[in-house]
């Protein structure tokens, strides 16, 4: 039953985080309007998956063993770094859409000045070509920390799976032990009784076999 319930909790967890993976990616190609929505997008799916994730974490709780505390320790080093990643992902969006909109205000610049004289012209060109390699820069930045970032959620999650890995065997390794003890136990006792000699009764001094002579009358 335990574990049935696991499963079911996993497959659901499985799927909502897909749909915030999905909404990851659509956020990170979104472009102009589309930023909003994509962000809107995304805290829905991710509060989906906070909602799923509570539900379990819950059941894992109420079943008060071992086996469920390593894999409530699991699942919230898994929802620390997914909530990292969403986190980090939302910051993102927001440089973007301020470069965007920076970007559309310095094209506008150039426009106006364009019309005035060839000099202003070159000066908003020189503006938008700064901006233009502001903006790559800080993407180029936002990307690699986003690599980074999963990188290092991976490797967390690894060492959490190995962490419990190790705690259950040790636990397997004690209870092994403890096992191979009692076998021995049990079988020395079994040897020691096929050989020793039972205990005689207590004597009763009035009866004439056990007091080895017969009373006088």
């Amino acid at each position: 039953m335990y574990q049935t319930s696991c499963e079911e909790h996993c497959r659901k967890l499985d799927s909502v985080w897909k749909n915030v993976e999905s909404a990851l990616q659509a956020l990170s190609r979104a472009k102009g309007e589309q930023f909003t929505s994509a962000k809107t997008q995304l805290r829905a799916s991710y509060e989906c998956y906070e909602h799923a994730t509570a539900r379990y974490s819950a059941f894992l709780e109420k079943a008060k063993t071992s086996e469920a505390r390593h894999e409530l320790r699991l699942r919230q080093v898994i929802d620390e770094d997914r909530e990292a990643i969403v986190s980090e992902k939302l910051r993102e969006a927001t440089p973007q859409e301020r470069d965007k909109a920076h970007e559309t205000a310095s094209q506008f610049f150039l426009s106006v000045h364009s019309r005035a004289s060839s000099r202003s012209q070159r000066s908003g060109s020189s503006t938008i070509s700064l901006a233009a390699v502001q903006a790559r820069a800080q993407a180029e930045a936002v990307k690699a920390r986003g690599q980074f970032g999963r990188k290092e959620a991976a490797m967390r999650l690894e060492k959490a799976r190995i962490e419990a890995e190790l705690e259950v065997l040790q636990h397997e390794k004690e209870a092994a032990a403890a096992d191979a003890q009692a076998s021995a136990l049990e079988a020395a006792v079994e040897q020691d009784g096929g050989e020793c000699v039972r205990p005689h009764p207590p004597l009763d001094p009035f009866r004439p076999d056990t007091t080895g002579f017969e009373l006088q009358h």
